[in-house]
């Protein structure tokens, strides 16, 4: 005998999902959405992480060494790049090189995403996070399906929102009429 069972289980199950980052597709995705002009990206790490992510002819990953400033890093990449991702990385992106990177992107009128709100409430241009409601709700669904019948699951929406700096969507020329509703004004 088999029985209908629905999300509501899992729900109720109180499943934890732990904060996860947006993958640097999702952001570079974020980046091109918010500026569709925008064709060669840089995604900027420390360099003890470069490997770790793959670069194409679209995608130019730069490492920022020991005692090397982001600013410096960013200005020398500003002729090979359109726009800059930032993932998680407190030796990159921190609460003492925040602001000159923020004034930097202006006066160049260069846009970026990064990884969190907290990066968007110190005036970055933007940034993409995952939306933990839409996450939990990916896994109760693929949860349920590997449980109960095997299928394969839809991904369903993205799990990904779009938070803008107010301030900078002006400095960063952002059409927000053209992104109403897609879009979060921070």
């Amino acid at each position: 005998m088999t029985t209908a069972v629905s999300l509501d289980g899992l729900w109720a199950a109180n499943v934890h999902l732990a904060e996860d980052d947006p993958s640097v597709a999702e952001m570079v995705q974020a980046l091109r959405q918010l500026w569709p002009g925008v064709r060669r990206i840089a995604v900027v790490v420390d360099a003890q992480l470069q490997n770790e992510y793959d670069g194409n002819s679209d995608l130019l990953v730069r490492g920022v060494s020991p005692g090397e400033e982001v600013v410096d890093v960013l200005e020398a990449l500003s002729g090979e790049v359109d726009g800059f991702v930032f993932p998680r990385d407190p030796l990159v992106l921190n609460r003492r090189s925040i602001e000159p990177v923020v004034a930097w992107l202006k006066k160049q009128k260069r846009p970026a995403v990064g990884y969190s709100k907290f990066l968007v409430s110190a005036g970055f241009p933007a940034a993409a996070i995952v939306e933990t409601a839409i996450a939990r709700a990916r896994v109760a669904r693929r949860v349920e399906a590997l449980l109960f019948d095997g299928a394969r699951t839809d991904a369903g929406a993205s799990a990904v929102a779009i938070w803008v700096n107010r301030d900078a969507a002006q400095a960063f020329a952002l059409d927000l009429a053209v992104l109403d509703g897609q879009v979060q004004l921070l």
